[in-house]
């Protein structure tokens, strides 16, 4: 190629190149003026106490605004401001603390500049901004990657309430700081797919790890909260349980995917529709549930259908199980002087007989039968906890220590492992404990 005819490409590069940055720029100039910052005070004229709490986004052109629950209050009052424009104060619409979300509103007399929503699936290394007020200082823009879609964090990792029910939240690389929280996180296309929630830092600036609630969660809530001030979620009246690796391989699973049926509410929903203690949900409206943490989202999503499909496996075989959702299963959303017989079991797991003693102290019902957990052994102290009531074993109800040690030991007969469906502070859960013959050379210490 001659260098006149290189001329013409290196022109078109160019202006590529600047046309493509300058659309850029415009996208991220929009998302600043319709980002805003938030702040709350004291309703107590005595109080000065004002403070800026964190960001949000305008959804709508008629003053609607997305933001993070931590970032208000009820009791509080709340105002924003929109980049270099005069504070107003703000109505809060709803909050809901299960997914950390809540929803203002500001009076206007003009059209306001309003974020899209983008529910599609983020993928790994994508390119994403967020926008948040980090310090004080508005309408700050980051850029940075995606790094891990579908994040799943425990609570007590970014601090969020106990029962959040955001099963995967996006994880980023992007500079993210205490002030962010409530904030959009862009696409390149400047729409929203997901909310600023939360930082993992030793400090409160950004060490590369900050985590968004996906768009798609994210809406539904929005809209719910706008339509009716709260969340209506389903009330199916289960309670579920993650599958361990050795509950999969107990039940011939390939992996460990999908929730366990750990209680259920014998009035409830899911037992009048056939759903059973030891069921196995794998997909709810044919979308894979990976574990029991996925769970309440998806359900929650699927609220407002006419029904709720779910596909269990019992005794190796699949079914499924048809749920009309009715408003009746849509809730609001606002968390001794007795002598014991004791018996060693096996691999010493220790139980005892219930006291009156013990149903006080563990407040335990009195309908409740079984036999009190004393003493796990240190390798199943992660599966087993303290003062559990352990009420089956390989699906036989036990009433007594006895009748428990009984059952272990056929288990240990067999050398086949025990599944233990127990009970603690008003949940169920299963654990299995792999008992096994010790080889006859074994020496076991003293």
């Amino acid at each position: 190629m001659s260098f006149k005819a290189s001329i013409p490409l290196f022109f078109i590069f160019c202006c590529t190149s600047l046309l493509a940055k300058s659309s850029l720029s415009y996208k991220m100039e929009h998302a600043r003026s319709a980002t805003v910052s938030i702040f709350v005070s004291s309703p107590s004229p005595q109080r000065n106490d004002k403070a800026t709490f964190g960001t949000g986004f305008l959804i709508s052109e008629n003053g609607y605004i997305v933001t993070s629950a931590h970032n208000v209050n009820s009791d509080k009052h709340v105002s924003i401001q929109v980049l270099n424009q005069p504070e107003k104060p703000a109505e809060i619409v709803g909050i809901d603390p299960l997914t950390d979300i809540a929803v203002l509103k500001i009076e206007t007399e003009k059209s306001l500049p309003f974020l899209r929503w983008n529910a599609k699936p983020v993928y790994l290394g994508q390119r994403i901004f967020i926008i948040g007020t980090p310090f004080g200082l508005s309408g700050s823009v980051s850029a940075g990657i995606v790094s891990d879609p579908h994040r799943a964090l425990t609570n007590n990792d970014i601090g969020l309430n106990i029962a959040n029910q955001v099963s995967g939240f996006i994880q980023t690389d992007a500079a993210m700081s205490l002030g962010h929280s409530g904030g959009p996180m862009l696409n390149e296309n400047g729409e929203v797919i997901g909310i600023n929630t939360a930082i993992v830092s030793p400090t409160e600036g950004s060490v590369g790890l900050g985590f968004a609630t996906p768009a798609r969660l994210s809406q539904f809530i929005v809209l719910e909260l706008i339509k009716y001030g709260h969340v209506k979620r389903l009330s199916l009246g289960i309670e579920l349980q993650n599958l361990s690796p050795a509950l999969a391989d107990y039940l011939k699973l390939d992996r460990p995917v999908g929730a366990i049926i750990s209680g259920i509410d014998k009035g409830g929903a899911g037992y009048k529709h056939g759903l059973r203690v030891g069921d196995l949900i794998t997909y709810i409206n044919e979308e894979v549930l990976d574990s029991a943490d996925g769970a309440p989202e998806l359900v929650t999503l699927n609220a407002l259908s006419n029904e709720i499909e779910l596909t269990v496996l019992r005794d190796q075989q699949e079914q499924k199980v048809i749920i009309p959702i009715t408003p009746a299963l849509l809730t609001k959303n606002e968390g001794h002087p007795f002598h014991s017989q004791k018996g060693q079991s096996p691999l010493s797991l220790q139980v005892q007989d219930i006291t009156s003693l013990d149903r006080i102290k563990n407040d335990i019902p009195n309908t409740l039968k079984g036999c009190l957990v004393t003493h796990i052994p240190i390798d199943y102290q992660k599966d087993i906890f303290d003062n559990s009531v352990l009420l089956k074993i390989n699906d036989t109800p036990v009433t007594s220590a006895n009748e428990a040690n009984q059952q272990l030991q056929k288990a240990l007969e067999a050398n086949k492992p025990a599944l233990l469906h127990l009970w603690i502070n008003g949940k169920n859960y299963f654990s299995l404990y792999p008992i096994k013959k010790p080889h006859p050379s074994s020496n076991p210490a003293a």
